[in-house]
């Protein structure tokens, strides 16, 4: 014992020295200790393992306590050490092999806390185990070190598990994951599978590299997928490799491209020829219709020997099966010259060619030649008042106009009545032009577009605002009516609002049918017909006007002695009604 307290005294371990003992404090019954004065330290330490169960340190509290076991054999041995050696607690005993157990009590844990730059060492060959069936276990052998589990192993971190670089995780003895601080590898001694219940995403701009070489590359940029090859790409499969409809294969810079659509049509496109290398082409199978057609404005050439004289195309049938050949809108089959050999052309009754047959032809220009035989050839041509004149070579005859209307009429001195059905121009950019000249008695106009485009009515949903906040409308006051003739329109209606919303500042109507033109020339306005719900002075008027560009009237009150200003919102109340009505030009 160290210290002298007022409680107890020192004591010496040296045999016959003065060892004196003071009495507790309560002087109760606890006072054992005057049978031991002058007595050796180890007789008196006996005595109190004998009556007590616990170390206390000077406050009386308990530094350590014991549970005794009885009959026991094995302990716990405390060895000093000389400088530089450590301590030690060590199992100790009669038993050969015994463990040293350290139990937290409840939930709490064991804490190994070494040095600030010391470690907890575990000597080789010498593991952690977890769990009782030692199946789970962690050890060293001073080379490798070894995780062991009897199930799974996983990793669960609030950041990310590193792996140094040059050191890779293996799989077996031949399958590894390793990065070198720029490249990650993944090396098999067979096949690298990837499964995954969702996709395996690989980021914009990095691809897959086949080879050492990377030439053979598959990589996206978020639009595109590119497949690059330093030879070439061969597509190996035991069924169809399928492309959607309307998504193509694409040749140097996409001019010249393969393409089907949802019809099943497939298009070949190409700024130069197309080539089939091959003496024979299929076009349709089985009930399918074969069908070469050019789109746009292109023409379609069926060309032999690249346009030398010396090859032939030739068009044949099926069994009893028929060539259409059929323009496209007002296209016409244009064909220099036709030698037909046995049969005939059949679809206008029979056609004869203008030079052929023994009939006499003198009708020609602008009409087309018809006839049942070689002594009967017909011409049939347009009238100039959209008749169709026919002749049996010598003398026309006049025919009455198709009762479905005529196309390029002209009349001179004639009115047009249509007497059921509509007007219509089918055109976008077309119209009605008015001839003649123009009315210039008044103020010598400057005349502009004589061609009327347009005429159209519906209505428009305006909203009361301050051009960012909208008050809230009137359900059944929130609807106008319009009329646009040419580029005027015209605008209409009765607007009422239930609430002011957030609206403040300037008042503005929004949501005019059309854009008005961005020309000083096209301001117009006018005054409101009828109000209610205004909070402005008594005989002050308010009135409006379309705003340049915009699809926006401006409200403003003549309230002011040099004109009129904007309406404010709070002149405006909740239950504000309007009646407008005026004509804009519009872009």
């Amino acid at each position: 014992m160290a210290t002298n307290t007022s409680d107890f005294y020192t004591y010496s371990k040296t045999a016959g020295t003065s060892k004196n003992l003071q009495k507790p404090l309560d002087g109760g019954d606890e006072n054992v200790w005057g049978g031991y004065i002058n007595t050796d330290l180890d007789t008196i330490v006996a005595a109190v393992n004998a009556t007590s169960n616990l170390i206390a340190d000077a406050n009386e509290n308990e530094l350590i306590d014991f549970t005794a076991t009885g009959s026991a054999v094995n302990h716990i041995g405390v060895t000093n050490a000389a400088t530089g050696n450590p301590p030690q607690i060590a199992s100790a005993g009669d038993d050969t092999n015994i463990d040293l157990t350290l139990a937290a009590k409840g939930t709490g844990d064991v804490n190994l806390t070494p040095g600030s730059t010391g470690d907890v060492n575990v000597p080789a060959n010498k593991g952690i185990t977890f769990a009782s069936d030692g199946n789970e276990k962690i050890e060293s052998d001073d080379t490798d070190l070894t995780v062991n589990s009897g199930g799974a192993i996983n990793l669960t971190a609030t950041s990310d598990v590193v792996v140094p670089a040059d050191v890779g995780v293996t799989f077996g003895t031949g399958e590894k994951i390793e990065g070198n601080n720029t490249d990650l590898t993944l090396t098999s001694g067979g096949d690298i599978s990837l499964t995954a219940t969702s996709d395996v995403n690989i980021p914009s701009g990095v691809g897959l590299t086949f080879a050492s070489d990377n030439n053979d590359k598959i990589e996206s940029n978020d639009t595109d997928l590119t497949i690059n090859s330093g030879g070439d790409i061969n597509l190996t499969a035991t069924s169809d490799v399928n492309l959607p409809a309307q998504v193509g294969l694409t040749f140097g810079a996409d001019t010249e491209k393969i393409e089907a659509d949802a019809s099943n049509n497939v298009t070949l496109d190409a700024t130069g020829d197309i080539t089939l290398g091959t003496d024979q082409v299929v076009i349709g199978t089985g009930s399918a219709s074969g069908k070469i057609t050019s789109s746009g404005t292109q023409d379609l050439v069926l060309d032999t020997n690249a346009g030398s004289n010396s090859g032939t195309i030739t068009i044949k049938d099926g069994v009893d099966g028929d060539i259409d050949i059929t323009p496209n809108g007002s296209g016409e089959v244009n064909i220099s010259k036709v030698d037909i050999d046995a049969g005939s052309i059949t679809g206008i009754t029979d056609l004869a060619v203008a030079d052929g047959g023994t009939g006499v032809s003198t009708h020609t220009a602008n009409s087309v030649l018809i006839g049942a035989g070689a002594s009967a050839i017909t011409s049939i041509a347009p009238g100039d008042d959209g008749q169709v004149l026919t002749s049996t070579g010598s003398v026309w005859q006049s025919e009455p106009a198709a009762a479905g209307g005529v196309t390029g009429l002209t009349t001179d001195n004639t009115n047009i009545t249509i007497t059921s059905g509509d007007f219509i121009i089918g055109t976008a950019g077309k119209g009605i032009t008015f001839g003649g000249d123009p009315d210039t008695r008044q103020n010598s106009p400057t005349v502009g577009d004589r061609t009327l485009y347009d005429y159209e009515t519906g209505t428009w949903s305006p909203v009361v605002s301050d051009g960012s906040h909208h008050m809230t409308m009137n359900s059944s006051y929130d609807t106008g009516y319009y009329t646009k003739i040419g580029n005027v329109v015209t605008v209409s209606g009765q607007f009422r609002t239930t609430s002011l919303g957030s609206a403040v500042g300037d008042t503005y109507i929004l949501g005019l049918p059309f854009t008005v033109a961005n020309d000083q020339a096209a301001y117009s306005g006018g005054a409101a017909a009828n109000g209610s719900g205004f909070d402005i002075t008594a005989g002050y008027i308010v009135s409006y006007y379309g705003r340049m560009n915009e699809t926006t009237m401006s409200l403003r009150v003549w309230d002011v002695q040099t004109g009129a200003s904007n309406m404010q919102a709070t002149e405006w109340t909740a239950d504000g009604n309007i009646i407008i009505g005026f004509s804009y030009r519009v872009a």
